[in-house]
């Protein structure tokens, strides 16, 4: 996002770590992997679209299942 939006170009240890980030609010949901990621996301976007049609952990198309 910092390189996206012109800022330049970052290794993630130059931005801080996570147990710096977190607790300053620099980030809202803290996940273990990817598969837990795409679970929050589809979480927080059914509070504003409703509930996704796509079933939880459905890796097949795009991402490689």
């Amino acid at each position: 996002m910092i390189e996206g939006g012109g800022l330049g170009v970052y290794k993630p240890d130059d931005v801080g770590p996570m147990s710096f980030q977190v607790p300053n609010g620099v980030i809202d949901v803290l996940v273990d992997d990817e598969i837990e990621a795409v679970d929050a996301a589809r979480r927080y976007l059914s509070y504003f679209q409703g509930p996704s049609r796509i079933g939880p952990h459905r890796t097949s198309g795009c991402c490689g299942g």
